[in-house]
């Protein structure tokens, strides 16, 4: 007695993804054979909107931002001081119009890589665009020498913010100096550390796209010289699409299968999977919205997929339904979606 299957391994990673997987095996009797495999789970919650969890975010104040030179060497008997040097920006994506924050903390370290001294009372802030004043604003206390560092954090829960953070230096002041070549930089990194959201108001007619890569073992997908003998008409995989949606917001998804030369070799949905958005009634009511359907990959596109060694998983948000108007969601608004395949064989192999 021999069993046959076909192993389709697939691999999804996205903000906030939970991937399960199982299998299960059939006698070769005249009824299908079938292997189950859910390829994606995943809640996209308000949170997940923001694409602030975990965001990490850097930048550097060079000698050229200070219209110095960082090939001259230079001097300066006294401190010099340089005002308004930015906008250096952490950006959502362009559906967030506001945040309304539960807790946020964000950790700062700025290093000194030039060959100078950064002198006490230099100072930064950082603004927002729903109010045209900053909300924070930071002042050195002590000198950093070349070399050093000084870090702290930022506390901005129950804060409402923009779509942006945007940071500027009111002021530079750097010690005096002789002979020196301003190689380097003033580092500036931070990384959120805590974040959750109470709410998000959604921007109209804003579309975000996210295209995720990974590797993918295309030949995972396997044939012994008995399939091989299987034609077009007895194997194929159904993929199965379901969602369930609770906010204003219209998804698309694809997921293409490319090879080492980022060629197109195949796809998952044709043309693509979606769910429309919520229907919003008012602040605060609206009505879920679903989505359930299947698609068919037949063997030939198998074999496709077979030479693929990496995998693109596109996803679209829009947020066209919402008549022009900006919509708030909550933070118990979901978007929930999984995929399953159903890889078949219709026949018996044993009669090959």
């Amino acid at each position: 007695m021999r069993k046959h299957f076909i192993v389709l391994s697939f691999l999804l990673i996205l903000v906030n993804l939970n991937t399960s997987c199982s299998k299960k095996k059939y006698e070769n009797t005249p009824l299908s054979s079938e292997w189950l495999l859910p390829l994606v789970k995943s809640n996209i919650s308000t949170l997940t909107l923001t694409t602030l969890k975990d965001k990490e975010f850097g930048f550097g104040v060079t000698a050229e931002d200070l219209g110095l030179s960082s090939t001259e060497p230079s001097s300066s008997p006294i401190p010099l001081t340089f005002t308004n040097i930015g906008p250096f920006p952490i950006e959502t994506n362009d559906l967030i119009h506001s945040i309304e924050l539960d807790t946020c903390i964000i950790r700062f370290r700025i290093t000194n890589n030039f060959p100078i001294t950064i002198k006490a009372g230099t100072s930064f802030y950082i603004k927002s665009n729903v109010s045209p004043d900053p909300f924070f604003t930071m002042t050195f206390s002590n000198d950093i020498g070349n070399g050093s560092s000084e870090e702290f954090h930022l506390d901005l829960t129950g804060r409402e913010i923009g779509k942006d953070l945007v940071f500027f230096f009111e002021n530079i002041t750097i010690g005096a100096y002789e002979n020196q070549v301003l190689a380097g930089s003033l580092e500036f990194n931070c990384l959120i550390e805590q974040l959750s959201v109470r709410s998000v108001t959604v921007a109209a007619n804003q579309v975000y796209v996210v295209a995720d890569t990974s590797d993918f073992d295309g030949q995972s997908i396997s044939y012994n010289e008995y399939d091989e003998r299987i034609d077009d008409s007895m194997v194929r995989a159904t993929i199965y699409f379901k969602g369930e949606n609770e906010l204003p917001i219209n998804l698309t998804s694809q997921i293409y299968f490319i090879d080492d030369a980022f060629q197109v070799l195949d796809s998952v949905f044709t043309p693509h999977a979606s769910i429309v958005a919520a229907t919003y009634n008012g602040p605060g009511s609206y009505t879920p919205q679903k989505s359930s359907f299947e698609t068919f990959i037949p063997k030939y596109r198998l074999e496709n997929i077979k030479k693929a060694t990496k995998m693109v998983n596109m996803l679209q948000f829009d947020s066209y339904s919402t008549a022009s108007q900006n919509v708030t969601i909550t933070n118990e608004q979901k978007l929930f979606y999984k995929v399953i395949s159903d890889v078949k064989f219709p026949v018996n192999p044993s009669l090959f």
